[in-house]
C-alpha cells in the first residue's frame, strides 16, 4: 500500500550495485622523534601521569581499491563502487520511516501466521516422530538379528525382514523430515519476504532518485547556458530515458563520491586539531620539565652553599665562643656578651638546619614532579605517533576521495554533454 502512494510517475529501471565497496589496507605508520635527552635516565618505574583525553581518534574511511573508469559506458563497475545505503544517503526519511513501520508490521503479522501454523502441525510432527522412532527401533533389532545369522537360508529369510524394515524407516525419516522443513521454512520465508521487501522499495527509491539527479544535473546546465524553463522542459522531454537513466546513475556515484569526500575532509581536520593540541601539550609539559630541573639545580646549590659554608662558618663561631666562655668567670662582664653571641650562633644554626629540610623537600618533590612530566611526555609522544599514522591516513584518504570525486564529475559532465549534443544520424545512401 505504501508502495502504491510513494511510487509517483514511472521512473527508468535501474541496475543496482552487487557488492559493497571494498577498504583500502591501512597505510603505514610513520615515525616520530623520541623524547629529549634531557629527560633519560629517569626513573622508569614512576607513575604515568594521564595524557590529557589519549583517546583514540577512531577514524574510519570507507574506501575503494579500484579507481573509476574514464568511460562513462561502464555502467556495471560505476554501480559495484557504492552499495545501495551509500548511494541512497539519507534520501526520503519519511518514505523510508513508513515503509519500514509497514515491513515490520506485515513481518510481526506473517510470523504470527507462521507460529500459528506451526503449532497446527506440532501435534503431526510428535505423532511422526514416534513413528520414526518406532521404525529406528525396530530396523536396529532386525540389523542386530541379520548380523547373528550364519546360515544362508537363515540370513535370506532375515534380509526380507530388514528390507522391509529399512523401507519403513525410509519412508518415516522422509514424512517427518518433510514436516520439519515446512516448519522451519515458514519462519525462514518471514524474513525473507521482509528483506526482499525492503531491497525492491530501496531500489524504487534509488531509481528515483537517480532520475531526479539525471533531471537536475541536465537542467543545471541548460540554466548556465541561458535556456529559460520552457526551453528546460521542452529539452527534457527530448532526451530519452535510457540517456537519463546513464546520466542519474553516473550522477548518483558522483554524489556519493562528493560525500565521501567531505566526509573525510571533516575526518582530516579533526585530526590535524588533535595532533596540534598533542604538540602543544608536549611543549608544555617539555617547558615544565625544564623548570623542574632548574629548580632542583637551584635548591642543590643553595643546600651546597649552606652546608659546606655558611653552616660550617656558624659552626666554627660557636666552637671558639664556648672556648672564650670556659676561660671566663661568671661575674666576668664579657661573659653575658658571650653568651648572648652563642645564643645567636645556635639559632643560625637552627634556622639553616630548617632551610635545609625546605630544601631537601623542594628538591625531593620536584624531582617527583619531574619524573611525572617525563612519563607524562613519553605517553604524549607515543600518542602522537599514532595519531601521526593516523594523520597521514586521513591526507592520503583526503586526495584519494578528491580524485575520485573528480573522476566522477568528469563522467557526469561528459554524460550529460552527450545527452544534449547527440551525434548527428549519419545516412547510409
Amino acid at each position: 500500500m505504501n508502495e502504491q502512494r510513494l511510487s509517483g510517475s514511472e521512473l527508468p529501471p535501474g541496475v543496482r550495485p552487487d557488492q559493497p565497496e571494498a577498504l583500502l589496507n591501512d597505510a603505514p605508520l610513520s615515525a616520530i622523534p623520541s623524547p629529549p635527552d634531557s629527560l633519560a635516565g629517569l626513573p622508569s618505574e614512576t607513575p604515568v601521569e594521564p595524557a590529557t583525553n589519549g583517546t583514540d581518534l577512531g577514524i574510519g574511511f570507507d574506501d575503494t581499491a579500484n579507481e573509476m573508469p574514464a568511460d562513462p559506458v561502464e555502467a556495471q563497475d560505476l554501480q559495484n563502487r557504492y552499495t545501495d545505503a551509500e548511494l541512497l544517503g539519507r534520501s526520503f526519511p519519511v518514505q523510508r520511516a513508513i515503509h519500514e513501520l509497514g515491513t515490520r508490521s506485515i513481518k510481526v503479522w506473517q510470523g504470527l501466521k507462521a507460529k500459528v501454523h506451526n503449532a497446527i502441525d506440532t501435534p503431526g510432527k510428535v505423532i511422526r516422530q514416534f513413528a520414526y522412532n518406532r521404525a529406528k527401533s525396530s530396523y536396529d533389532r532386525v540389523e542386530k538379528r541379520l548380523n547373528e545369522a550364519h546360515d544362508l537360508r537363515l540370513r535370506q529369510r532375515r534380509q526380507v525382514s530388514f528390507d522391509r524394515a529399512k523401507d519403513r524407516l525410509d519412508s518415516r525419516s522422509a514424512s517427518l523430515d518433510e514436516r520439519v522443513s515446512r516448519m522451519r521454512d515458514r519462519t525462514s520465508v518471514v524474513h525473507e519476504n521482509a528483506e526482499n521487501r525492503r531491497q525492491q522499495f530501496t531500489e524504487k527509491l534509488i531509481g528515483q532518485r537517480q532520475y531526479a539527479l539525471a533531471r537536475k544535473e541536465v537542467r543545471h546546465q541548460l540554466r548556465s547556458d541561458g535556456a529559460n524553463r520552457h526551453e528546460v522542459k521542452a529539452i527534457l522531454a527530448e532526451i530519452p530515458n535510457d540517456m537519463l537513466d546513464r546520466i542519474g546513475k553516473v550522477s548518483s556515484v558522483a554524489e556519493t563520491s562528493r560525500r565521501k569526500y567531505a566526509e573525510v575532509q571533516k575526518f582530516e581536520q579533526k585530526a590535524t586539531s588533535r595532533q596540534a593540541s598533542i604538540a602543544e601539550q608536549i611543549a608544555t609539559t617539555e617547558t615544565r620539565a625544564q623548570t623542574y630541573v632548574s629548580t632542583i639545580n637551584q635548591a642543590e646549590a643553595e643546600i651546597k652553599q649552606i652546608r659546606d659554608k655558611t653552616m660550617l662558618i656558624s659552626e666554627q663561631n660557636a666552637q671558639n665562643i664556648q672556648a672564650k666562655l670556659a676561660d671566663l668567670k661568671d661575674n666576668d662582664p664579657e661573659y653575658d656578651i658571650l653568651i648572648n653571641q652563642l645564643q645567636q650562633e645556635e639559632q643560625n644554626l637552627a634556622t639553616y638546619r630548617s632551610q635545609l629540610t625546605y630544601l631537601d623537600n623542594v628538591v625531593a618533590n620536584n624531582r617527583l614532579n619531574h619524573s611525572r612530566a617525563a612519563a607524562r611526555l613519553a605517553g604524549l609522544h607515543q600518542l602522537h605517533s599514532e595519531h601521526q599514522s593516523k594523520l597521514t591516513y586521513a591526507k592520503e584518504q583526503v586526495g584519494t576521495h578528491k580524485q575520485r570525486y573528480a573522476t566522477h564529475k568528469s563522467i557526469l559532465d561528459q554524460a550529460v554533454n552527450s545527452a544534449l549534443n547527440p551525434e548527428p544520424e549519419r545516412n547510409n545512401d
